[in-house]
């Protein structure tokens, strides 16, 4: 499941960082200043918080993504046509009514296209590395694919398994002769040996 959320964890995570780095500039160095109703200059202080509604955008779409159970690398691939192309025509537009001489955001309208590009193209190699299955059966197949991966790295080499064991083997320990199988003399032998005898001993 978590799998699955990866794009939009991503997003939540570079939105609270941006946060943080907002609450950070405000707090510290503060912003730069600009007259009511006027737009301020482009300044990295104002980029920061131009980029918490891209991000929230982006993480809005990165949901939207694993509700309907699109193909990650089909979706960003899309994301980041369509959001190059805006922040193309928004900068174009600027620059056009600026010899005008007339501001209306369009510049701040490009950044705000330029940062969700950046983001598209961050998931869309993510994406095309495999990191964000399409839906939980994909999530479940690529979770057991990485169990057998990790259990074949666990087992003993080709090598290791060929090279056999050697163990004493039971021919190689000399049998132990038992009472029973050593030899004995028979009673008849032993009879006519007692016999002469005697017959030696008689006059």
């Amino acid at each position: 499941m978590l799998r699955r959320l990866t794009d939009t964890i991503v997003c939540g995570v570079l939105m609270i960082f941006d946060v943080l780095a907002w609450l950070i500039v405000g707090t510290f160095s503060g912003f730069d200043r600009s007259e009511p109703g006027k737009i301020a200059s482009v300044s990295l202080s104002a980029l920061i918080i131009v980029a918490v509604p891209a991000l929230a955008t982006c993480m809005i779409a990165a949901l939207a993504r694993m509700i309907t159970k699109t193909s990650a690398r089909r979706f960003y691939a899309w994301a980041l046509f369509l959001s190059a192309v805006a922040g193309g025509f928004c900068y174009l537009s600027a620059m056009v009514s600026s010899f005008q001489g007339m501001e209306v955001g369009l510049r701040w309208m490009a950044c705000y296209f330029a940062i969700q590009a950046t983001v598209s193209l961050v998931l869309l190699i993510v994406g095309l590395t495999g990191g964000i299955p399409r839906t939980a059966e994909d999530a479940h197949a690529l979770n057991q694919a990485a169990l057998k991966r990790a259990s074949s790295t666990a087992k003993p080499s080709p090598a290791e398994a060929s090279t056999p064991t050697v163990r004493p083997s039971a021919s190689a320990v000399p049998p132990v002769p038992s009472a029973s199988s050593t030899p004995q003399p028979a009673p008849r032998a032993n009879a006519e040996a007692a016999s002469s005898e005697e017959k030696k001993e008689r006059p």
